[in-house]
């Protein structure tokens, strides 16, 4: 019964301040009432906060333009627009740039997205600047089935602490690459 006493003061204070009033002493009303009033408020904080979260604001956007005379700019007012602005239908592929190797043994991010899956073990290798090095490696050079040779290679990284790359292939070509903290 005692349990339920201190429960229902933690959690319902305003209905036991009132079901206790005559039995409880002044330091007792004091502190019930100080804790009634703190859990209220605390329950019309939330409900405002989330009545005020529910509510989209959205700002004009203001773009500024010179005018024929470089001393009198004007300021036009832009309301948002919430849906996209519509892609081409055909769009045009961008070359990637094959960044020239620096002969080092550590990856960077422009390297890192030169390096496209198919790619050959070599291939790779001339890109990064060196070989990596072998965290695993399963199967036989040339085997087939579940035999496939497959190798992964770690290549530490231009950027962060730890940076790094790791790639894996499977008879010699890229099947997979993952990176973290590379610039």
């Amino acid at each position: 019964m005692k349990a339920l006493k201190v429960l229902g003061w933690i959690i319902v204070p305003y209905v036991m301040i009132f079901a206790f009033w005559k039995k409880i002493g002044v330091a007792g009303k004091i502190f019930g009432t100080t804790w009634a009033t703190l859990v209220a408020l605390m329950v019309i904080g939330n409900m405002v906060g989330e009545k005020a979260a529910d509510k989209q604001v959205t700002a004009p956007v203001v773009s500024v333009a010179a005018s024929a005379t470089p001393s009198v700019i004007e300021a036009k007012k832009e309301e948002a627009s919430p849906t996209p602005t519509p892609k081409p239908a055909t769009p045009t592929p961008v070359p990637t740039p094959k960044p020239t190797p620096k002969n080092k043994e550590s990856i960077s991010k422009e390297e890192f997205d030169a390096i496209k899956t198919g790619m050959t073990y070599d291939e790779v290798s001339k890109i990064i600047g060196g070989p990596g090095e072998v965290l695993s490696e399963s199967g036989t050079k040339g085997g087939t089935g579940l035999d496939i040779h497959t190798v992964m290679y770690m290549y530490k990284g231009e950027g962060s602490l730890g940076a790094n790359s790791n790639m894996m292939f499977q008879n010699e070509k890229l099947i997979n690459k993952a990176q973290i903290g590379l610039k």
